[in-house]
């Protein structure tokens, strides 16, 4: 099929990105949160006050029944294995794969067979731009991005309208991450496998990631209850070619061809235990980054810590180091600055990180 020569083509550019949708790896016309809803009912703690079967949306009359909701799904889908699917996936040689799905098994395969990888996500509540390491994603050092939020980060998922209304708000205010923004304007084509077309706020990532140039190629795998006007609006706005076939059936003739062309990613090889340094804990990770340089995946990790032990004080305190650090990146790129005032300034932030560095608490 000449689309598959000219995805591989792109591929092996380094200019093709893979989008995951939710309804990868679920039983076909099987919508995810259907099932998780059904599956919910059995639990008498669990109080949902409205399932919005055709938004895929909840709604929960306080904060308590939605953390015991993520809890709850967390425990029942956290730990699922990954699938075939999503094996063959991690191995087809793509720089940049967007999960718009916040569940885990598709990290858990790229874990197989990518040693030095960046993996992150979006987290729609932070008032600033999550940014992810300095190594520019490619083949061999790939970049997995959950664009909906992750599994790991109760915070981060899209549970509600409200949540929705939040992640929109913050990605169209230019909240996603420098490296990921420019690996998207760099691509010239755009796969999309097992989205739901069916839900409206697709129409809006879609534009979000502005893909609806006429450069641009896009293809989808088809859905079987796609209405046709649904489908005449991706075809005529976003030049959307839907193909032929299911999901699994795309991917394993792309994994065919791949491994035609023997450019597929080998799994990881066993680490013996004796032969790993045992690391330290999340202080001597933070120092190691320090000495590294890398400030921003401080900032972000230090962020992560202070939220999730809900330690406001603190987290405030990296909130402002985080503008300080993010106005003197700008003012570097935009050479408004000496050089002497950029490692006065750079030499502040990390002495006020440090002394934010001591208020992590470890058993």
């Amino acid at each position: 099929m000449i689309y598959l020569d000219d995805i591989i083509y792109n591929i092996e550019k380094e200019k093709c990105v893979l989008f995951v949708g939710s309804l990868v790896g679920v039983p076909k016309g099987e919508r995810p949160l259907d099932r998780i809803n059904r599956d919910l009912k059995s639990f008498r703690e669990i109080e949902i006050d409205q399932y919005y079967k055709r938004d895929q949306l909840f709604f929960f009359t306080n904060q308590s029944s939605k953390h015991q909701t993520y809890r709850t799904i967390n425990r029942l889908y956290g730990n699922l294995p990954p699938e075939s699917i999503h094996e063959k996936i991690a191995q087809i040689p793509l720089d940049l794969v967007v999960s718009v799905s916040p569940e885990l098994r598709l990290k858990k395969a790229y874990d197989q067979y990518c040693g030095e990888m960046n993996k992150d996500y979006f987290f729609m509540h932070y008032n600033m731009r999550r940014e992810l390491r300095e190594i520019k994603p490619d083949r061999n050092h790939p970049l997995l991005y959950n664009l909906c939020g992750s599994l790991e980060d109760e915070h981060s998922v899209i549970f509600t309208f409200e949540d929705l209304a939040d992640f929109f708000e913050s990605a169209f205010t230019n909240k996603l991450p420098m490296e990921f923004i420019y690996e998207i304007k760099e691509a010239n084509t755009f796969v999309f496998i097992g989205c739901d077309f069916n839900v409206w706020y697709t129409k809006l990532i879609f534009r979000l990631l502005n893909i609806h140039k006429d450069s641009l190629m896009v293809y989808a795998t088809d859905q079987a209850d796609l209405d046709e006007e649904t489908r005449i609006f991706y075809q005529k706005n976003f030049k959307v070619r839907f193909l032929e076939g299911d999901v699994d059936t795309f991917v394993e003739e792309l994994y065919e061809k791949c491994k035609e062309k023997d450019l597929l990613r080998k799994e990881k090889q066993p680490v013996l235990e004796e032969n790993v340094e045992k690391k330290g804990g999340l202080k001597e990770d933070i120092l190691a980054m320090i000495a590294n340089g890398q400030i921003g995946e401080v900032i972000t990790k230090l962020m992560v810590y202070f939220d999730k032990n809900e330690d406001t004080e603190s987290l405030f305190e990296v909130i402002t180091q985080s503008a300080k650090f993010r106005d003197l990146e700008k003012q570097i790129r935009e050479k408004t600055v000496k050089n002497e005032d950029i490692e006065v300034g750079k030499s502040r932030i990390i002495k006020a990180l440090l002394q934010i560095t001591k208020n992590i608490q470890e058993s």
